[in-house]
């Protein structure tokens, strides 16, 4: 079966989110010390990785290790999320106004990590065989 394009949106956003993560995550990551650093650099980078192979159709690997990899990405973000939950409510934010502008500015990154995890589970179940880096 023969996997239609992806559109431009996915493209772009790969792209982007290749720009921003990949450069960044590396360098973190030869200097992290500690073993949670490590990983969460290791895992943000293959997870951009993978949206980009999903978007530009590009078989990296195959289909059932992307399964895997994005429930782990999933059940990694939730986790992270949770955290971040936890950091805002230690904050102390005494105005609706305060509370309304912290809020905002976490849907962002939440709309990233959806978007990656859709992606991600996406990659798993396709069939992309037209072009094939390694398997």
């Amino acid at each position: 079966m023969h996997e239609t394009r992806k559109s431009l949106g996915w493209r772009i956003f790969s792209v982007i989110m290749l720009i921003l993560v990949v450069p960044f995550e590396t360098l973190d990551l030869l200097r992290s010390s500690s073993t949670y650093d490590m990983v969460r650099h290791t895992i943000d980078s293959v997870a951009v990785v993978g949206v980009f192979g999903y978007a530009f159709n590009i078989r990296l690997g195959p289909k059932y290790i992307w399964r895997i990899f994005a429930a782990i990405f999933a059940a990694f973000c939730f986790w992270l999320l949770l955290q971040t939950f936890s950091r805002f409510w230690a904050l102390d934010l005494p105005s609706p106004g305060e509370w309304v502008v912290v809020s905002v500015l976490a849907l962002g990154p939440i709309a990233i990590i959806v978007f990656m995890m859709l992606a991600l589970f996406r990659y798993g179940r396709s069939s992309i065989s037209d072009r094939l880096v390694f398997a």
